[in-house]
């Protein structure tokens, strides 16, 4: 029943869903354990300000959040980052997760991931593990990680992973620098029985609008996205072992990222407590004022009670284009967080719709 209700495709979403049952009671806990990483990728969704993030959570703060999202009805709690795997107390967090019943999973680069790390992960019952992996080519990982030497110790991640039979999901994060990897890393997947490759153009959060604002722009272009789509529809047709997730195109068709504030049925936590209706989000703290779990103040109380998370709700705040448009019903003005780091102002139009005056930002 949980895996038909709540297929993957929605528990990796980040846009609106249109099934009430899905998005008016919360399903899946995002906790965002620390902003920490040992990377740097240039497409990181990330605050770039994490100085509003430092204080994390302690072990009993986070459990206290976990018992009160699974009495909340939540059946899914995903542990991310930054990276995961450097809180100490990674394994006794998705030990307590299992033990109060939810299906629990982690995101992570993989570069840290030893055999004993995946052994524990395996005795304390993950049930699958989502693992960046942006390039199997040294240069092009450098790149778009700004380290030296971590791509086989990701490699090796990998495959301790699999050695404990831990389901793995690599996200492709598609930039000018690795869409020609497509069949390499296909082929990759397939050796080790992954469960399933997303291919997916960087959202523009975090690092990725940063570079974009300052003319550095490493998404691929329409003429690259179209070889990506030439190349999974080769792929397909001959039947590789392993599914392959073609990507979301929202800047390419010039029709925004819907809106999802509030609309998935998602708790995010970030590292100090914040209560946020989805990843990027944290983005506009303090701007927008998120309220923190505490003592006194429960999951419960934010998730129903909440100020900050009842914002744009409704689409009178939107500009004339926007009011006028016809798919305003199915973008919702598109989202809030990239229009807000792109432009400054985030009561205009998303800059990646094609009726932005903004648009020429998006140079594809």
């Amino acid at each position: 029943m949980l895996m038909s209700l709540w297929s993957k495709e929605v528990m990796n979403t980040c846009h609106a869903v249109d099934n009430p049952a899905l998005s008016e009671k919360p399903f899946k806990l995002v906790s965002e354990l620390t902003y920490k990483c040992n990377l740097k990728c240039i497409y990181c969704h990330n605050p770039v300000n994490k100085s509003h993030f430092n204080n994390e959570l302690t072990t009993n703060q986070w459990k206290t959040i976990i018992s009160e999202a699974s009495d909340l009805g939540v059946v899914i709690n995903e542990f991310t980052g930054g990276e995961p795997t450097l809180r100490r107390d990674l394994i006794e967090l998705v030990d307590y997760s299992k033990k109060v019943g939810l299906y629990t999973k982690i995101n992570t680069n993989g570069s840290t991931m030893t055999d004993a790390q995946a052994s524990e992960l395996y005795k304390s019952g993950l049930d699958a593990a989502q693992v960046g992996f942006p390039s199997l080519e040294e240069a092009s990982h450098k790149r778009i990680t700004e380290v030296d030497d971590l791509l086989n110790k990701r490699i090796e991640g990998v495959k301790n992973l699999r050695k404990y039979d831990i389901p793995v999901y690599l996200n492709v994060v598609l930039t000018k620098f690795n869409y020609l990897e497509i069949e390499t890393i296909a082929r990759f997947a397939e050796q080790y029985e992954i469960s399933e490759v997303v291919f997916q153009p960087a959202f523009l959060f975090g690092r990725a609008a940063m570079h974009i604002r300052n003319s550095d722009n490493f998404l691929p272009t329409q003429k690259q996205m179209d070889m990506v789509q030439r190349k999974l529809s080769e792929l397909a047709t001959n039947k590789l072992g392993v599914k392959l997730a073609p990507p979301n195109m929202f800047y390419y068709t010039g029709e925004p990222m819907p809106c999802s504030w509030n609309k998935e049925g998602v708790i995010v936590v970030t590292p100090n407590g914040l209560i946020t209706p989805c990843e990027p989000a944290s983005s506009l703290y303090p701007e927008v004022k998120f309220e923190p779990v505490t003592a006194s103040r429960a999951l419960s109380d934010i998730w129903n009670g909440s100020s900050a998370l009842e914002l744009f709700q409704d689409t009178d705040f939107l500009p004339k284009i926007c009011k006028e448009c016809e798919i305003l019903r199915s973008c919702r003005g598109g989202c809030r967080v990239v229009t807000y780091l792109l432009t400054d102002d985030v009561f205009r139009e998303d800059p990646t719709c094609s009726l932005s005056e903004n648009r020429e930002l998006i140079k594809l």
